[in-house]
């Protein structure tokens, strides 16, 4: 049972002089890394934080913020990681589910919340980068906390109900981390991109806490932009890309004058929703590189993965349950479900969160003999690949027979002109519900060219009801699509 702070300073005792983390031309030695970081502890002490202390932690993709995470984590204060482009209106929210008693951040970003913090009596402490050798600190080896004390309050993305906010141990994120280590034999000679959020559980475990742990060397990038993406993969030589299905869609498509030499690229990792098969056939074309899957949640950490090797995944396949994972596929009645057939997906793992705050009634409904209910759809062939079917919650009640919504997503996304897809049920006056489709298009069609291509690829009964262009569909912060209801107010506010 690890704690983040051990886990830093045995990294740093075997790598002092490897690069530990990148930002620009703005580079940190894992012995430079860990300097900063007690500087920080210090400084946040000084403004008042101790052990145990709730701390909303606006976590940009920045040096300071890094080091902010894991001075937070030496401290054994509790983390609320928040995407930096928070409103007042959500932080009050918030703060009214777990009380805190500081935001931290970027200085540029506390502005905006010095009323907030007034008003709910609470420090606002701006982050900065430290230079020069680290201040004295006396912490010495007082027992602060232990590896299995809660220390995150990670949010879920909301993208299929109210976010609730996850409880998390530092031994959660370090076992995390050493999961992705093991199953991509990540290395001290590797070098990972990460245009993912950091306070995204993918970003901050896959990315940030995996590449630590393995001496590598983590290289951030704070603003997406396609091409000048490609250019970093070349020219840094990146061994290892972690991004979302949209990020791969827009790098597909992305003008470049010619692609540049990505020997050095060993893995491109994509969570954060389903990986439609047109963005990966399209990806792979264009740069002669796949794209692996990885299934997991806020909750449970990695559940399932592609890896390269010696075999291809069967398309459609997320791939295999990685180590510490245990799972069932069961049915309506409760009973696992043979190789190839459908069921509800169960999982146990090594790094299930430690519960929902305030939430014993939806911990009932997610829990089942120690086992956690995903919500997924899901069957398993005879060799063990994993196929996710879709969400139960999503699917669509259409005259009694269910619809997923991906399968129709998936003939939409088939169509030359359909650039992105988003299918959801809206209930209608007998107990039923229609299917409305959304659609980015990249040129000129029209709802009636989408519906006969769709009647030509569907039976009758899954058949949009209404087709309606839109600009850009509504998403998280990690790009995931917003299915109902908060999909319809997104889309109604920007239509």
């Amino acid at each position: 049972m690890q704690t983040i702070r051990t886990m830093l300073e045995e990294s740093t005792k075997a790598y002092p002089e490897h690069i530990a983390l990148q930002l620009g031309h703005t580079i940190l030695t894992y012995r430079q890394l860990q300097n900063q970081v007690v500087s920080t502890v210090h400084h946040l002490k000084k403004q008042g934080i101790t052990s145990g202390d709730r701390v909303a932690f606006l976590f940009q993709n920045t040096i300071a913020c890094a080091v902010g995470f894991l001075a937070l984590a030496w401290l054994h204060a509790r983390v609320v990681p928040l995407e930096p482009e928070i409103t007042t209106s959500e932080l009050t929210t918030i703060f009214h589910d777990i009380p805190f008693s500081a935001v931290i951040g970027m200085p540029a970003k506390l502005n905006q919340f010095g009323q907030f913090a007034s008003e709910h009596h609470c420090a606002s402490i701006g982050l900065v980068e430290w230079s020069g050798p680290p201040q004295a600190v006396h912490l010495g080896d007082e027992a602060l906390g232990a590896a299995e004390d809660v220390f995150l309050y990670h949010y879920t993305s909301g993208s299929t109900g109210k976010p609730k906010a996850a409880l998390h141990s530092q031994a959660n994120l370090v076992m995390g981390g050493y999961i992705y280590q093991q199953t991509y034999h990540i290395t001290p000679a590797d070098r990972m991109l990460l245009p993912i959020p950091l306070f995204h559980s993918f970003g901050m475990i896959g990315g940030f806490v995996a590449s630590l742990l393995s001496g590598a060397r983590l290289v951030l990038v704070e603003r997406f932009i396609p091409h000048q993406l490609v250019q970093m993969l070349a020219e840094e030589r990146i061994s290892l890309l972690l991004a979302v299905p949209l990020m791969y869609d827009l790098l597909a498509r992305c003008a470049l004058q010619g692609v540049p030499d990505l020997s050095g690229l060993r893995a491109c990792l994509c969570s954060g929703g389903p990986l439609p098969q047109e963005t990966a056939n399209r990806f792979s074309h264009r740069y002669h590189l796949p794209i692996y899957q990885v299934y997991g949640s806020t909750e449970t950490g990695v559940i399932a993965t592609q890896w390269p090797g010696e075999h291809s995944w069967p398309q459609g396949s997320i791939g295999r349950p990685v180590m510490g994972v245990s799972m069932r596929i069961l049915d309506e009645e409760g009973q696992e479900v043979p190789a190839e057939q459908v069921g509800s997906l169960l999982i146990k793992t090594e790094t299930m969160f430690m519960g929902y705050l305030n939430a014993p009634d939806v911990m009932a409904e997610i829990l089942q003999d120690g086992w956690y209910i995903t919500g997924d759809m899901a069957k398993q062939d005879a060799e063990g690949n994993l196929y996710l079917i879709g969400r139960k919650n999503t699917f669509i009640n259409v005259g009694g027979r269910k619809v997923n919504p991906l399968q129709i997503e998936e003939v939409l996304l088939s169509h030359p002109l359909v650039k992105e897809a988003l299918v959801y049920g809206r209930e209608t006056s007998n107990a039923s519900e229609s299917i409305q489709a959304s659609v980015v298009a990249v040129g000129n069609s029209s709802t009636e060219e989408l519906l006969a291509f769709c009647r030509e690829r569907l039976p009758a009964y899954k058949v949009p009801a209404t087709i309606e262009f839109v600009a850009e569909l509504p998403r998280t912060s990690m790009g995931k699509p917003l299915r109902p209801s908060s999909h319809t107010a997104a889309l109604e506010k920007r239509t």
